[in-house]
């Protein structure tokens, strides 16, 4: 079964924690690449048991600063 896909407005409505799926739609990425991503201390994350979760703040700053570096 496939996890429906919740787009947000802005930042504030998103939760606190996302998963990799959340991150992956943000980033317009496969969940498979943002985990290896995380694994690899790419991407900023918390590990919750075998589960990665990302700081919704952190990927934000993240976002802007990749955006910026590259503009």
């Amino acid at each position: 079964m496939r996890k429906k896909i919740v787009f947000f407005r802005d930042w504030e409505q998103m939760p606190l924690v996302l998963t990799p799926e959340e991150v992956a739609q943000l980033l317009n990425l496969n969940a498979q690449t943002i985990r290896k991503y995380a694994r690899e201390n790419i991407i900023p994350s918390i590990k919750v048991g075998n589960c990665h979760r990302f700081d919704r703040d952190v990927i934000k700053n993240y976002i802007k600063e990749r955006s910026e570096s590259n503009a």
